[in-house]
């Protein structure tokens, strides 16, 4: 039986947060967790409009909205999972 991942991140793709970098942002976390080795844990998916346009890219971790999230921010979002999936 598979386990359900700890972490579920889903990165909006409606059209204002994927012309603001929101393409590019799910790539790199999608890098970034699979170079942590977090993989099994985080389920990282895209999802559509969450009508926080105007404060996008927005990511949304376990139901909390992250808004204008740049490949910096998303960096430190990480980490703290990291450290926070350490401790579990």
């Amino acid at each position: 039986m598979q386990r359900d991942p700890a972490i579920h991140i889903e990165v909006c793709h409606g059209s204002a947060c994927f012309a603001r970098g929101a393409g590019a942002l799910a790539a790199h976390i999608r890098s970034r967790v699979a170079a942590t080795g977090l993989n099994a844990r985080i389920d990282l998916r895209g999802c559509l409009c969450r009508d926080a346009c105007t404060r996008g890219p927005l990511v949304v971790i376990d139901g909390v909205a992250h808004h204008a999230v740049d490949t910096a921010s998303a960096d430190r979002l990480l980490d703290a999972l990291a450290r926070e999936l350490d401790h579990v």
